[in-house]
């Protein structure tokens, strides 16, 4: 599970547990759906020792189902810390929420 903030620390929030061993040194992005007003979604991209782990938050801290936890072949865990960033959608003909790179 994480703890996080949305309000620099003036409130916090915790998600669903993840689970034990799944995860290992996580980074998250915030993320905002333009067609859903519930508020930010969270977006958890964690090391396994193989391959990464991707988890996203719904705005109350549930894992989303679907997808739920995946692990998507494509992205190698090389044993070193990954970042994102969420770069927000400015154009609302774009059909969806910001980008996580």
């Amino acid at each position: 599970f994480i703890y996080y903030s949305k309000d620099y620390g003036q409130t916090w929030l915790y998600s669903d547990y993840v689970g034990d061993g799944i995860t290992n040194e996580c980074t998250i992005a915030f993320l905002s759906d333009d067609d859903d007003n519930d508020g930010e979604y969270v977006a958890m991209n964690c090391r396994t020792g193989s391959i990464r782990a991707q988890i996203t938050f719904t705005p109350n801290g549930q894992i989303m189902e679907p997808p739920g936890i995946q692990y998507p072949n494509e992205l190698i865990d090389p044993n070193c810390q990954g970042s994102m960033i969420s770069i927000p959608n400015t154009n609302s003909n774009n059909g969806g929420g910001d980008k996580v790179v």
